[in-house]
């Protein structure tokens, strides 16, 4: 792969499950990306699974996390965010014909060259992050204008910085194992 800084004149859409997705990791890219590039995010819920523990507002997580996410998309040069609305906490195999329906209508119409999403293990382990990683999947094997994805990953050091941090916290999570430098293709700075 060359360099990011050549990717002009592209579609870009980075795929995820919930608003903050798109800044937890790769924001920095798609940032650069957005310079020179249509850059789109679908995010498979509206987050309203989260607590709002702020006492200085009475609005609903969901209108929270929706303000958020299309503020930090600005600021990071995406021309749109597309919600699909599905529930938060519970994207799974029952529902995933839907999932896959909606974002398959949008990705038509936009008709990326790449796509952007977590890898594999939902780069946290989150149950949605992995569900929304493998519509991201199915969608590029299955049209041939998506010439590239790119799967969003920690490398096993900044895997392992996080992890303490969580367990200071005393927050329990499946967290999985980071990638190692010769396993990672692309690293933007």
């Amino acid at each position: 792969m060359h360099n990011i800084s050549d990717i002009k004149g592209k579609t870009i859409v980075a795929m995820f499950a919930h608003p903050d997705d798109e800044a937890f990791g790769p924001g920095g890219t798609i940032a650069l990306l957005a310079k020179q590039n249509d850059v789109y995010i679908i995010v498979g819920t509206n987050g309203e699974a989260g607590e709002n523990h702020h006492p200085d507002t009475h609005k609903h997580i969901l209108e929270i996390r929706r303000h958020e996410l299309i503020s930090s998309s600005k600021v990071l040069g995406v021309k749109y965010v597309h919600f699909l609305d599905f529930p938060d906490g519970q994207l799974n195999n029952t529902i995933y014909g839907n999932v896959l329906l909606k974002a398959e209508k949008l990705i038509l119409d936009l008709k990326p060259n790449v796509l952007i999403t977590f890898e594999y293990h939902g780069l946290t382990g989150h149950m949605d992050h992995v569900f929304m990683t493998r519509v991201a999947t199915s969608l590029y094997e299955g049209q041939t204008f998506i010439k590239q994805i790119w799967y969003y990953c920690f490398e096993q050091k900044m895997r392992d910085h996080i992890l303490n941090y969580y367990r200071v916290k005393n927050f329990h999570v499946y967290f999985p194992k980071g990638y190692s430098a010769d396993e990672v293709d692309v690293v933007v700075d």
